[in-house]
């Protein structure tokens, strides 16, 4: 199953790849492996990016991160648009547990 939309978008697994910078593998569907949007990523790594590499900050990530799609609410939304979901409350929190577990 894709990870990227969970089959919701795609009609076929295509194979197991990684996104570079994240220490993972992600199952790709075609539609989303080959998407003339552009780069599509899973929510949980635009989470991952924004919260633990941004720190909550859009500006701290290169321009090419920000053109970046992910799969939500039933279509592909630009890594910009997305993250506008995520308060900074909700960053402050994350960053909170993370830093409680000694790793930050």
């Amino acid at each position: 199953m894709c990870d990227v939309c969970n089959n919701e978008s795609c009609d076929k697994d295509v194979g197991v790849a990684s996104i570079p910078g994240v220490p993972m593998s992600i199952m790709w569907g075609n539609k989303c492996l080959n998407n003339p949007l552009g780069i599509v990523i899973p929510s949980f790594t635009v989470d991952y990016l924004f919260i633990f590499v941004a720190l909550g900050h859009l500006e701290n990530l290169i321009d090419e991160v920000k053109e970046y799609f992910t799969w939500a609410d039933g279509k592909y939304i630009r890594f910009d648009e997305y993250v506008k979901r995520i308060t900074p409350e909700q960053v402050e929190k994350e960053l909170d547990e993370y830093a409680k577990k000694g790793e930050l």
